[in-house]
């Protein structure tokens, strides 16, 4: 009853979010070595030029060695041609990881077309996801992860809330707040306004981490993250709301 109390109180006393802005950030997927040969980028490309589009056809090698021969060798890091986006292709012995990174900036596309290779075509499985929420909040917004904190981690005993002060390059002191469960990291929260100085915003940046090892995640999860976000963490109701 009292964490419900602060929530209702924070709702009043954070009234300066406006639409917040819904940002997938990297997404990692388990591959069964039935439906992708360990790192086989031959194969890999050319599906991904036929459900993606010409431009994921061309994987630049950045780190790691494509010789077949390389027994230590676990990950190779690719750029997708000029599409932004970051792959990660990695072996496992029961099959492939693949990590797409750099999402906020360049986000998919065509979420049809990647639902259908790498979920009906390779059956893959989503290992984890970031997300990131930008809202405008006032000096309150600690106070709000703290709730968060208390409302869903406060009887999990390997759960942990660490409160951060980083400077800025002009010597500002911004917040940044952590939520870690079992030595995972599940929540960053950041004064993003004051961290690149610029003070006269109040920009707050919500990051959240999904793992499978927590609780499995369906698709639905990508394409609409503020409906999954608000199933999983109720009390979130009014950070995800538009208006207050």
């Amino acid at each position: 009853m009292q964490n419900k109390a602060l929530n209702e109180n924070l709702k009043s006393k954070l009234n300066t979010v406006q639409s917040p802005s819904y940002h997938i950030r990297s997404i990692i997927l388990d591959i069964p070595a039935s439906s992708l040969a360990h790192n086989d980028l031959t194969e890999f490309t050319a599906l991904c030029e036929k459900y993606l589009g010409s431009d994921f056809s061309n994987l630049i090698l950045t780190q790691g060695s494509e010789d077949p021969n390389d027994i230590d060798n676990l990950m190779n890091y690719y750029m997708i041609g000029n599409t932004g986006h970051t792959v990660m292709l990695g072996k496992q012995d029961i099959g492939s990881v693949v990590e797409f990174t750099g999402l906020k900036y360049n986000p998919i596309q065509d979420w049809d077309a990647f639902s259908e290779l790498f979920f009906d075509v390779l059956n893959a499985r989503i290992h984890s996801f970031t997300m990131s929420i930008n809202v405008n909040a006032n000096s309150q917004f600690g106070t709000a992860v703290e709730s968060f904190y208390l409302d869903n981690f406060l009887n999990d005993k390997s759960s942990k809330l660490v409160k951060r002060k980083c400077s800025t390059a002009s010597g500002n002191l911004s917040h940044q707040y952590e939520v870690s469960t079992s030595g995972n990291k599940v929540l960053i929260v950041t004064e993003k306004g004051k961290a690149f100085d610029l003070p006269e915003t109040s920009l707050i940046e919500w990051t959240f981490r999904f793992n499978s090892t927590d609780a499995n995640i369906p698709w639905v999860a990508l394409v609409n993250p503020q409906k999954y976000l608000n199933l999983r963490y109720k009390s979130l109701e009014w950070l995800l709301a538009d208006e207050l």
